[in-house]
């Protein structure tokens, strides 16, 4: 079930029905291992829109460490690391929070609203991620890697 005082578009709740694990239980343990992907910021008129590609690791048990970001907007291109921590209910939708670093010093603050579909052998993570000091929204999609 979609919970409309959350998620304000219907669209986003059919996607989430249709791609999340068919007939199984989610938990911490169903992320483990390497996931890479994107994510993408729109620009609007206080921002300037951003892409991203990365590559992470969930634990398991709740943490996650980004072993590598490249995220390029308006020319300028940088590479950063960082953690976070992730929490997954057993209807395979859930929260994340990271923690982008440059040199140790903290650049940026995410969290996402995420849910995971695929299969048990290669799930994939779809999500809304806000940027909490910019304060705008952009797509996260994430998917186990084979490496």
């Amino acid at each position: 079930m979609c919970n409309y005082h959350r998620v304000k578009t219907g669209v986003f709740c059919a996607i989430m029905a249709f791609t999340s694990l068919a007939d199984a239980a989610c938990s911490l343990e169903t992320l483990t291992g390497k996931y890479a992907g994107y994510y993408t910021f729109q620009e609007s008129e206080t921002y300037w829109g951003s892409q991203g590609a990365m590559m992470l690791r969930f634990n398991g048990r709740g943490g996650l460490q980004i072993l590598k970001v490249v995220e390029a907007a308006e020319g300028y291109r940088e590479v950063a690391a960082g953690s976070g921590n992730y929490k997954l209910l057993a209807n395979c939708t859930g929260t994340a929070t990271i923690n982008i670093k440059v040199d140790g010093a903290t650049v940026a603050k995410g969290k996402a609203d995420i849910f995971v579909g695929g299969s048990r052998a290669y799930p994939k993570v779809h999500g809304i991620m806000v940027d909490q000091d910019e304060g705008t929204a952009g797509r996260l999609y994430l998917e186990k890697s084979g490496i």
